[in-house]
């Protein structure tokens, strides 16, 4: 599971900059690659939520944070994800 989420990780790198560069040659205007970055970010953050609702691990500022050894932490952590995974979903709304 891990390998998968690192794998996630590394190949939204290229994507989101991808975006960028279309963005900065023209190709894209602002609302687009705001829109683009948005659906990006709320994919990985869902992605990332269910990876840690399912293997009782989740990421916090790089270390990994087991729900057996810190429940308050863990908590504090999902609720972040939940967080940011509704504003990447406000700002897909707010630029389609």
């Amino acid at each position: 599971m891990r390998k998968t989420r690192n794998i996630l990780a590394i190949v939204s790198i290229p994507l989101g900059g991808l975006i960028l560069y279309n963005y900065q040659k023209g190709v894209i205007n602002y609302d687009e690659s705001l829109l683009w970055l948005s659906i990006l970010l709320a994919v990985l953050s869902a992605a990332n939520l269910i990876f840690a609702i399912y293997t009782g691990e989740t990421f916090a500022s790089g270390a990994i944070i087991s729900k057996l050894e810190h429940r308050g932490l863990y908590k504090i952590a999902i609720l972040v994800n939940i967080f940011i995974l509704l504003l990447c979903l406000f700002g897909v709304w707010k630029y389609s």
